[in-house]
């Protein structure tokens, strides 16, 4: 991303800012040098504190694994992914006093405890996080096209675990082994930001997803997508 794109977090670097916006599959890799702080980019407490009142969260009792401390160990995990949950802990717990102070009295937890809390953390919590993180506009050069921000909207679908809970909300299609999920996301080309996402069985189509995206398109831009749509 050029520096003069758009401004760039005091103390975060191009590279790991063009991980965080480029989003998944871009390539980029996350640097492990010291110093580096995704959760300026990703999660601020603020931010945080924002999604957990916004899905209605509060913690019933005090505890490391707070749900703010969680939820910035399950963003962790998707920045991260291929680290497992003890890498990600062990890279993340030296900036998590800002969201609960009793961690830095406290050693790691386990990857079974993150595991459980992960399960008692309301996905609410996530799609709030995500929505505000979506709301911020962020252009770079070639993302224009005659003045408008291009976006392009599209889906896929992916397995999800083979488990009765997971079969009777998600459809197993004609011949395949497992449930599946469809998803339907709309993103700005330039740098993919996902701006908005849906998701539900794979026996939703694309359109009737789309129907509910549709109301995510800003004036200013220009929006891309294939006949299907």
């Amino acid at each position: 991303m050029p520096e003069s794109a758009s401004p760039r977090p005091e103390g975060v670097s191009g590279s790991l800012r063009e991980a965080v916006l480029a989003g998944p599959g871009a390539g980029a890799a996350v640097p492990a040098q010291g110093g580096w702080n995704p959760l300026a980019v990703v999660a601020t407490p603020a931010r945080v504190e924002a999604a957990l009142a916004a899905a209605g969260h509060a913690d019933k009792c005090r505890a490391i694994l707070s749900g703010a401390v969680t939820t910035v160990l399950v963003v962790g995990l998707c920045l991260y992914c291929g680290e497992g949950y003890t890498g990600v802990i062990g890279r993340l717990w030296p900036l998590l006093g800002s969201f609960n102070p009793a961690v830095v009295m406290s050693a790691p937890v386990t990857a079974v405890a993150l595991s459980q809390a992960r399960a008692r953390l309301p996905a609410g919590v996530l799609r709030a996080l995500f929505e505000a993180g979506a709301a911020a506009t962020v252009t770079t050069a070639g993302s224009l096209v005659f003045g408008l921000v291009v976006t392009a909207v599209d889906g896929t679908v992916f397995d999800l675990a083979f488990a009765d809970a997971i079969c009777r909300r998600f459809a197993t299609p004609s011949g395949g082994r497992f449930p599946q999920a469809r998803v339907v996301t709309l993103v700005t080309c330039g740098t993919r930001r996902v701006l908005a996402a849906q998701v539900d069985s794979c026996g939703v189509s694309e359109q009737r997803l789309w129907d509910r995206l549709v109301t995510h398109l800003q004036p200013g831009t220009l929006n891309l997508a294939d006949r299907n749509f």
